[in-house]
């Protein structure tokens, strides 16, 4: 390299190496260019470099984008050290990529996945606040892009390992409590829930004060502790009103018409669900107001107007899809729909029933909502606690819930959503795993499928239990 490229090429060669995978003109600019290499000239820079191999330049979102193969990047960094510029590249690439966390759209933020990696183990390394400040930047693009282990993992040995002042400590515990939500992991999410709550209460009502409560009654609520979760949920509207945070309270009243819903009080539910979508549209949130759009679909189909509940669906799904009245590929009718779900029921109690003793299966009602069904004379049976939704009556009746699949697995729960063709791809994956790995035990699958794919090739996957959105929030 040092033979064929003069000096100048040569050295942005070097400073390229700071790079992780590939990067951005606009990053590389910021990062490496100054008096000695400026912005002026580094295009031409670049296209020598690359008329050399030494530099592959590769169509991005927006642009090009520029990678070295790893073994002349490991080359670079030897060269980068030898040059005492090491460390000067290290905080330019690390500063860089904190504003990029902090300001860029979830797109750009997914190109840059690997040096949003190296900028917090670099940062990491100095134990600096800037880490956790990065580490907080990410938690909504984490949620959204689903590498939810690898950001509770960040978050939590970050809020061990780094001092940082108690707003920014706080906002870090509320999102690895929001991970260990995800993973199912109740008793930590409110252990950490419950932290953040308690470093942001001194400094008065605020928006993450609002959403630290939300979280906690969210997680109190999946844990059965309803009185308590309705408590919290309420503190947080309090103090959601005293902040303003518009965002943050329709979080928490949403969960509240979910409360009220599966404890059977529809018209309380219906109430917080309608103030929850006039703050989501307040708010400009259009993913949120679909989300309660689909809600009120739900409580429509439960009272059994059908009318209604098309209007909101339809509703949702416009919502969804920016304004597009573009069909699914396989489009449900509302009626339909309500047949499907009652012959849904009828399917999960007869696969129940059939490994019922052979596999030592038990069939449980929800104790709260399906009693009070019961008690009314209505039908308990789409409240059979099939899913890991509710590990405490499962565990009650004999079974061991577990987020590990074996090949003793007397039951398999898949929940998850094919909206989008890779999480499509992910869960026919997993239904081919769990199939394979536990061909004996009752496979259920609870998800919005059956609204993307046909009957047909719900079939193929060789499932026993299968309901679909509208029935998701009962099982």
């Amino acid at each position: 390299v040092e033979g064929t490229v003069e000096l100048h090429v040569s050295n942005l060669f070097r400073r390229l190496s700071v790079f992780a995978g590939d990067c951005a003109l606009d990053s590389l600019e910021e990062v490496c260019c100054d008096a000695e290499i400026p912005a002026s000239e580094v295009v031409d820079l670049l296209s020598r470099l690359s008329d050399k191999s030494l530099l592959m330049p590769e169509p991005g979102r927006v642009g090009y984008r520029y990678r070295m193969l790893e073994t002349l990047a490991d080359y670079g960094r030897e060269r980068l050290v030898e040059s005492g510029e090491a460390e000067v590249l290290w905080r330019l690439h690390s500063d860089h990529f904190l504003k990029i966390a902090e300001t860029a759209p979830h797109g750009r933020l997914a190109e840059e996945r690997p040096n949003l990696a190296r900028a917090l183990d670099l940062l990491r390394s100095g134990r600096t606040e800037a880490a956790l400040r990065l580490a907080v930047a990410l938690i909504e693009f984490w949620d959204s892009a689903g590498p939810v282990k690898e950001a509770r993992e960040r978050l939590e040995s970050l809020l061990a390992e780094v001092p940082a002042a108690p707003d920014l400590r706080a906002r870090a515990l509320d999102g690895a409590g929001w991970m260990a939500f995800r993973q199912g992991d109740m008793e930590r999410a409110r252990e950490l829930f419950d932290q953040s709550r308690a470093l942001l209460a001194p400094a008065g009502d605020s928006a993450e004060l609002t959403r630290a409560l939300s979280n906690l009654g969210l997680a109190s609520f999946f844990v059965g502790e309803c009185d308590l979760a309705r408590d919290h949920l309420e503190e947080s509207l309090r103090v959601g009103r005293g902040a303003g945070a518009t965002k943050a309270m329709a979080g928490s009243l949403m969960v509240l018409a979910l409360l009220a819903y599966f404890t059977g009080e529809l018209d309380e539910s219906e109430a917080r669900a309608k103030e929850s979508l006039e703050l989501a549209q307040e708010s400009g949130d259009t993913k949120l107001a679909g989300f309660r759009e689909r809600g009120l679909g739900v409580i429509a189909l439960e009272r059994g107007d059908l009318a209604r509940a098309a209007r909101a669906f339809r509703h949702h799904r416009c919502i969804e899809r920016g304004g597009s009245q573009a069909p699914f590929r396989r489009r449900i009718g509302v009626g339909e729909a309500a047949a499907k779900r009652a012959a849904h029921a009828d399917r999960i109690m007869r696969a129940v029933a059939r490994h019922d003793g052979e596999h030592g299966a038990h069939r449980v009602v929800g104790d709260r909502l399906g009693k009070r069904r019961a008690a009314d004379g209505r039908d308990a049976r789409p409240h059979l606690a099939a899913a890991g939704a509710a590990p405490r009556p499962l565990r009650e009746a004999g079974w061991r819930v577990t987020a590990r699949l074996g090949a003793d697995a007397g039951a398999v729960i898949v929940n998850s959503c094919s909206v989008t063709h890779v999480a499509d791809q992910k869960t026919r994956h997993l239904l081919r795993q769990a199939r394979g790995t536990a061909p004996a035990a009752t496979l259920a699958l609870t998800v919005c499928l059956l609204e993307t794919a046909t009957a047909g090739e719900v079939e193929v996957l060789n499932t026993d239990m299968v309901y679909d959105q509208a029935r998701q929030l009962d099982l």
